[in-house]
């Protein structure tokens, strides 16, 4: 993979990536079909994670997907890290805010 750099986001952020590589924090809210998984963001917006099927499948409640932004409720999955069953998704999101606002130099490739 391109050593480059990935944004954290949320719901909201989706539509300013659209085609662009990303990543996200979401709480699970099921299982899916194996090929898609429903999640939440740390801005309570619901996604659809399209699945890669040479990745794991989640096995925590909160789990960061890195992917490609297809529209604004859509990421196709390039992989996936697991992150627990307990995480202050609201915390996360005042750190998304300040990642792509006031402090969004600091995350930004040279």
């Amino acid at each position: 993979m391109e050593d480059i750099a990935t944004p954290s986001i949320n719901a909201e952020l989706m539509i300013r990536y659209v085609g662009r590589r990303v990543r996200v924090v979401c709480e699970l809210d099921n299982a899916g079909d194996g090929q898609t998984v429903q999640g939440r963001t740390s801005d309570k917006g619901v996604v659809q994670i399209q699945r890669d099927p040479r990745t794991a499948p989640p096995k925590t409640k909160y789990v960061e997907f890195i992917g490609t932004v297809v529209d604004p409720q859509t990421i196709r999955e390039e992989s996936n890290t697991n992150w627990g069953d307990n995480f202050d998704m609201a915390m996360h999101n005042e750190s998304v805010h300040l990642m792509n606002s006031k402090y969004a130099w600091m995350f930004q490739q040279a």
